[in-house]
């Protein structure tokens, strides 16, 4: 995945829906369901500490999962609009 907080970026296919995010062998992880055919696509994602300050266009986000990791993290999707 990424550095545990802040925005991140990916290019994945179009239409990819993220799953959950987990630590697999000690890395913050993403799987989702993707379409490897799709054209490649940026993503915004968002991973927040808990505790900290949300932006005011977080109620925008879609939650992906939630992972312990020297803290624990929550990931979201950014909106896509």
């Amino acid at each position: 995945m990424v550095d545990f907080a802040g925005p991140w970026m990916r290019e994945m296919p179009k239409g990819t829906k993220p799953l959950t995010t987990q630590i697999q062998d000690g890395v913050a992880v993403m799987w989702a369901l993707v379409n490897p055919d799709a054209p490649k696509v940026p993503r915004h994602f968002t991973t927040v500490g808990t505790g900290h300050d949300m932006p005011e266009d977080a109620w925008d986000w879609t939650y992906i999962g939630t992972f312990n990791s020297q803290g624990v993290f929550v990931a979201f999707s950014e909106s896509l609009h």
